[in-house]
């Protein structure tokens, strides 16, 4: 029931051209979220590399994320204090040839391209076959033993 309702929301939401965050998709991504971080762990450990790369992996998101969230809250705000304050305002923080956007919009898409970049990183570590050798990290999982099985 609860996820009929859900539905019924998430589209009320989306018609009136709202955000709609999903309670059960909050809770399917709290408790997707060790799971996933252990499963990376131990796909970099498979690789030969440490499991705090997702650290950083995660802090740059992290930034990005917080860089477009300020940027548009600073132009928001030079938007309606300029509509409040009459045209003078608004040139006077704005400019005339627009330089607040496009230094918004030279943030916004560099936080993106760094988010981009990010992703295409971790996916081609995490997708990347392991190591067929043993590594700092222990034995290769799919090595055979001496009667041709693999390890338990």
């Amino acid at each position: 029931m609860l996820t009929v309702l859900d539905g019924v929301a998430s589209a009320l939401f989306v018609a009136l051209g709202v955000p709609f965050i999903s309670p059960l998709g909050v809770l399917f991504a709290i408790g997707i979220f060790l799971p996933s971080l252990a499963v990376a762990v131990r796909r970099l450990h498979d690789i030969g590399k440490s499991g705090w790369w997702l650290l950083l992996w995660y802090a740059i998101y992290f930034i990005a994320s917080l860089t477009i969230l300020v940027s548009v809250f600073v132009l928001l705000f030079l938007l309606v204090f300029g509509a409040m304050g009459g045209i003078e305002f608004f040139e006077n923080v704005m400019g005339t040839g627009g330089e607040v956007l496009t230094i918004f919009f030279l943030v916004v898409s560099g936080a993106l391209a760094a988010m981009l970049l990010v992703c295409i990183w971790a996916v081609v570590w995490l997708v990347r076959q392991g190591d067929r050798f043993p590594n700092r990290y222990g034995e290769d999982p799919r090595a055979l033993d001496a009667k041709g099985k693999g390890h338990v």
